[in-house]
């Protein structure tokens, strides 16, 4: 996840530096800003994603098992679990380093101890989108799609 943020940060004009698991702001000697000074932020284990992933593997395969009808509708939106998982959690990382950088690592990170709101926050909305893309998709997947020979033509509508 550290390794993905620090390719994504830079692209929408976030430079940053990761050591570890740890990602810093790049620092910036024309304005004598160090490097770390804007944000740090330590992406713990447990901040890795395998907790929404099993979550979300649990729902996904419940939820097709109960309301999908067909096998590999199931699969499919079972499968969606992975890259709905890691995009919620990059998308989580990235709330992070914003709330960081313009309100400040105790506003936006906490302690390890005590995490703020607005981390935990920033977890449960994602998680929500996350179950909200994976009722989209069951949507889509059961959806009865007409082709456009099944509708009748604009002369026999006219007549």
């Amino acid at each position: 996840m550290s390794t993905m943020a620090s390719h994504l940060l830079p692209m929408i004009g976030i430079p940053c530096v990761q050591s570890g698991t740890a990602l810093l702001s790049a620092p910036d000697t024309l304005h004598g800003i160090p490097l770390g000074a804007r944000f740090q932020i330590d992406i713990a284990d447990p901040c890795s994603g395998i907790r929404s992933l099993f979550a979300l593997l649990m729902f996904s395969a419940l939820f097709g098992y109960l309301f999908l009808p067909r096998l590999w509708q199931q699969w499919i939106v079972f499968l969606s679990a992975f890259p709905l998982a890691i995009l919620g959690n990059l998308v989580r990382v990235i709330m992070l380093v914003l709330g960081s950088i313009y309100f400040g690592s105790a506003f936006a990170i906490g302690t390890t101890d005590h995490p703020s709101w607005f981390h935990e926050g920033c977890g449960f909305l994602i998680y929500g989108v996350a179950l909200g893309a994976e009722f989209v998709l069951a949507s889509l997947l059961t959806r009865k799609w007409k082709r456009p020979a099944d509708f009748p033509d604009a002369e026999h509508v006219a007549a």
